[in-house]
Formats: structure tokens, sequence, C-alpha cells
């Protein structure tokens, strides 16, 4: 659980396993617990930190306090934060899971500390297939030398986060 300014969130990585079913895994979203719990499912692989999760959550929250989302719900809105795309089209194709995945990452927010934890919870007990859980996921995932062609920087890891940081601020301007 991480809490900054006024906004708490919760997010857990997992492995996929080599054989699930994307429809199921859509199927499992459906059965959320508490409506107030936003619930995003992410493929993490282009993810660079814990601050570029906290402030996709950040920009999104803020987009809807301010009337400038450019999703109708915030679980859209998340997804195209995080990616720094405008078109939902384009956020999916990056960020969406895929399968081909290899990892999800789940990210609830809205809620109570205990209603964020509570909302992976629930996903998980309700998901039909395993999901192994990645204990203290460090990010970025992926090499680091992916992350830089991804974000067309050559420079180190403080780097390619500023640019993806950007890349979320970058919506607002649009």
């Amino acid at each position: 659980m991480r809490e900054d300014r006024d906004f708490m969130y919760a997010y857990e990585t997992y492995l996929l396993p080599d054989s699930f079913n994307f429809d199921q895994l859509l199927e499992t979203v459906k059965i959320k617990k508490n409506t107030r719990v936003t619930l995003q499912l992410i493929d993490p692989t282009w993810v660079v930190s814990e601050r570029h999760i906290s402030a996709a959550v950040y920009h999104t929250q803020n987009a809807f306090e301010n009337k400038r989302n450019l999703a109708r719900d915030k679980a859209t809105e998340f997804l195209i934060r995080i990616s720094g795309q405008s078109q939902i089209k384009n956020a999916l194709k990056e960020f969406g899971i895929r399968d081909e995945s290899k990892h999800l990452l789940i990210v609830t927010f809205g809620g109570s500390e205990e209603e964020n934890k509570e909302e992976i919870s629930c996903f998980i007990k309700n998901s039909k297939f395993p999901l192994q859980s990645i204990k203290d996921a460090k990010y970025p995932i992926t090499d680091i030398e992916k992350l830089r062609r991804y974000y067309i920087s050559d420079s180190n890891i403080i780097e390619i986060e500023k640019s993806a940081l950007e890349r979320i601020a970058a919506i607002e301007v649009r």
C-alpha cells in the first residue's frame, strides 16, 4: 500500500501462467467487491518505477477532480496516464494485457488502504488460474536496454523515469 498526498493506492505484481485465458481474466475484473475502488490490470513491461505508478494514479484522480479526464472511467484513464498515450487504442497496445504478457500488475485506488488491498485479494481469490505473486517486485522488471529503446533515451534509469513521467504530464497539455 502506498500513500502520497491525499490519495492511496495499492499494487501487486504477478507472473502470469503460460496458458491463461484473457477473457477469463476480464470476467474476474467484473467481480468487484467495492464500487469506490478502481481496479486496473496492466502489463508492467514498460513501468519504470513505483513513482511511475504513483504519478499515473495521481494524474488520474486529479483529472477526474478537475473534469479534465479523457476517459469515462478511472480504470481507462489510469491506463491512458501510465502509458502517456492520449488514445485508448495506443494505451492498450503498450500497457494492455496480451497473450504474450508474462507479468500482470494489479493497481487499485480510490478507497481506503484496507479497501484497496481487499480489492486485490478479491481479484486473486476469484481468479480461475494460478497467479504467482512476485513479492517485493522491484521496477523496472524489463531490461534497461529495452526501456532505453522504448522511451527513446540513451541515459540511465533516472532519465528514463523522467521521460516516463513527462509522458504522463504531457497528457494534461494536449
